[in-house]
């Protein structure tokens, strides 16, 4: 199964984020937003991730690691972060995401709010993700 690494490196050197399996997209709250998206229920996969917990208190550490990051960011109060990665060791492969609150000048994990973000944030940023799993 895969395991995230102490090293993974959240980077800002791609622009089709739709078609990487390693990225990262970073959330910020939007209060004059009043969309309303409505979708599909996804089971989340979270009980197919036999390291999850492990996985989520990495990736939340890296995070707060100066180094984290590929450049210097301004994160400010509520951003979120979803980070998303593709396990093809899983059972026939799967994209494991493990989301992040930006609170008092670190981020900390949260359940996933998909419908949360599109509806009330912005999407500021999505990018590359790199050395996301050890042994890769």
């Amino acid at each position: 199964m895969c395991s995230v690494s102490s090293k993974i490196k959240f980077c800002t050197c791609i622009s089709k984020v739709q078609y990487l399996k390693h990225r990262w997209i970073h959330y910020r709250l939007n209060n004059g937003r009043e969309d309303f998206i409505l979708g599909i229920t996804m089971f989340p996969t979270d009980f197919l991730d036999e390291n999850f917990d492990v996985n989520y208190v990495t990736i939340e550490n890296r995070l707060n690691e100066p180094e984290a990051f590929d450049f210097t960011m301004n994160f400010i109060e509520k951003d979120k972060l979803s980070v998303q990665l593709f396990c093809k060791e899983s059972k026939e492969g799967y994209d494991f995401e493990y989301n992040y609150e930006y609170l008092n000048g670190k981020w900390s994990y949260i359940e996933n709010y998909c419908f949360e973000y599109r509806n009330t944030f912005d999407e500021v940023n999505a990018e590359k993700i790199k050395t996301p799993f050890m042994n890769l």
